[in-house]
């Protein structure tokens, strides 16, 4: 059975190879046959994209070799249990724990396969959120793997250092080695895993036209090698890419391809990749009340609490619901943002959270996201494989206006600019100039000019943004940059109409989304009575007999966002 699957390993059939390696472990093999048929069937998962079962595999294969005294089986299938969880970057502490015993299996003296295992243990300490651990012990098997001169265990301290390595520069170079590398050696898969490495530096660096070709690349790999992981990660990067271009119809659809394959192949993150893209989309299409029930619903939800808390932040302080973003920034902002992990996240989160703080006008949080950003000035903002939200000298302008440092504020607005015109990414230099001129005020050439840009790209809150503030005439220095709701253009900026308070325009929202007064309590931090008792004095305000026609008299005067 091994033969046949190794064959068909060759021809890159894995499911055939699954299918073989299966029937062997029924035959109820010895120990030892037994050990090499669940490692080989580990890689095959792995290489299927079947991450979760991979791992199943290698802990299998690594309890089994372990109680059998087959060391350096133990250290191979801690390894591949550690490739398989970095793979969908699922939570470290389970493959510390297995590395960390195969290495004390093996003992103190210095092997290529003991090197190995150390870049494993780096990469799961990365993982587990203990990354000053995870540098040390992963630059030292990078050097031993440089000083033995092993291709293909350089290749190995390579993947490493790409989890935990976090200078963008370092981290393409590296990424273009590891390529290079796994070119010579004929090692397809970390071929692919390099290429998307390199897509995502160079993104990072701004480089856009260079991802371009190192995309083009990974495509053709991830086809030649059947590699479910970068057949996804291929199609996900089609959709930023349009995201970049401003192409916003085209990223939507590419999103919706990567979530289809992803569904149909079982790849881990799928969700969450989906969910964030879709986040993005919509915001710049200014359709942001269509996801916000699910946003509100994810950010109840323990894994993905990370990315969504902040994102609903962001939600309410979009949607001009500044006292529900108030007290959902309050709760994350607590020792200097501690709980947000500072993971491949984290620059997501970072975003959300500077947008929001300067919509708040909160200048002490602001000095502490600046300097949360300054490793990043100059650079994108890149989650992951997941998404690249731009300058984050755009963000770092608009933290520098709120603190009053005018002259830094006008150079981070520049850089971002800049950044966008060389990248050409339209919207990524609209939102740049609507952010520069509401920060600072005085530039209604640089706000017509983002007008033209997002209204063409159908980027409607930046348009409506610019709009409002064009005809009232409001920029003015240290104002915050997101847009003002619609109601007040069209109201004159005198409130919302009917004489509704702030309170009940947030309440009438999430009425119009569909949620019910307990639900309208749990998002907003108040009762269900007092949510039913805003519904009551809403219903009477605006002259409707149910929540129905309180939703339509919503969407007439402009509440929705």
């Amino acid at each position: 059975c091994r033969r046949a699957a190794n064959q068909a390993m060759r021809s890159v059939a894995y499911d055939e190879a699954i299918r073989h390696l299966q029937a062997g472990l029924d035959l109820g093999p010895a120990v030892a046959e037994r050990v090499d048929i669940l490692l080989d069937l580990g890689e095959a998962r792995s290489r299927h994209g079947l991450h979760r079962d991979a791992m199943a595999s290698f802990a299998e294969c690594f309890g089994a070799a372990r109680d059998e005294g087959l060391v350096a089986r133990a250290a191979q299938a801690a390894a591949g249990f550690g490739m398989a969880t970095q793979m969908p970057g699922l939570p470290g502490g389970p493959a510390v724990e297995i590395a960390s015993e195969a290495l004390a299996l093996l003992g103190d003296v210095e092997s290529p396969l003991r090197t190995r295992l150390q870049a494993t243990l780096a990469r799961s300490l990365a993982l587990a959120g203990r990354n000053e651990e995870a540098v040390v012990i992963g630059e030292a098997a990078l050097a031993t793997a440089r000083r033995h001169g092993d291709p293909s265990l350089l290749v190995s301290a390579l993947q490493s250092s790409l989890v935990y390595s976090l200078e963008p520069r370092r981290y393409t170079d590296e990424a273009i080695e590891l390529t290079e590398l796994a070119r010579q050696l004929g090692d397809r898969w970390s071929y692919g895993y390099g290429l998307g490495c390199q897509v995502r530096g160079l993104l990072i660096l701004g480089r856009v036209a260079d991802a371009r070709e190192a995309h083009r690349a990974q495509r053709e790999a991830a086809d030649e090698g059947r590699f479910v992981l970068f057949g996804y990660m291929v199609r996900s990067f089609d959709a930023m890419f349009a995201m970049i271009d401003g192409r916003l119809d085209d990223a939507e659809r590419r999103a919706e391809e990567a979530h289809e394959f992803g569904e149909s192949s079982r790849t881990e993150f799928d969700a969450g990749v989906y969910g964030v893209q879709m986040y993005a989309i919509r915001r710049e299409q200014g359709r942001l009340d269509e996801v916000a029930p699910l946003l509100r619903l994810a950010s109840t939800l323990g894994p993905d609490q990370a990315v969504w808390r902040p994102g609903l932040a962001a939600l309410y302080a979009d949607l001009g619901m500044l006292d529900a973003a108030r007290e959902a920034f309050e709760l994350l902002a607590r020792d200097d943002f501690a709980e947000v992990p500072r993971d491949a996240m984290w620059p997501c989160c970072l975003v959300f959270l500077s947008e929001v703080c300067a919509a708040l006008g909160d200048r002490d949080r602001a000095a502490v996201l600046y300097a949360e950003l300054e490793p990043l000035r100059g650079f994108t903002m890149m989650a992951g494989f997941t998404i690249c939200l731009g300058p984050a000298d755009r963000l770092m302008g608009n933290l520098a206006a709120l603190l009053g440092r005018r002259r830094d504020a006008e150079g981070h607005f520049a850089a971002a600019v800049a950044l966008a015109e060389r990248t050409s990414s339209a919207p990524w230099r609209a939102r740049a100039q609507h952010d520069w001129a509401v920060a600072l005020g005085g530039r209604p050439d640089l706000l017509r000019a983002a007008h033209a840009t997002a209204a063409a790209l159908g980027m409607r809150a930046v348009a409506e943004g610019c709009r409002s503030h064009l005809d009232h005439g409001d920029v003015a220095p240290g104002a915050a940059a997101p847009a003002a709701p619609p109601w007040a253009a069209r109201a004159g900026h005198g409130g919302p109409p009917a004489g509704l308070s702030q309170r009940e325009v947030e309440v009438l929202r999430l009425v119009a989304t569909g949620l019910s007064n307990r639900q309208i309590g749990e998002c907003l931090l108040i009762s269900h009575n007092t949510a039913a008792n805003h519904v009551r004095a809403i219903l009477q305000k605006t002259a409707s007999a149910n929540r129905a026609e309180a939703t339509a008299y919503a969407a007439r005067h402009g509440l929705l966002g």
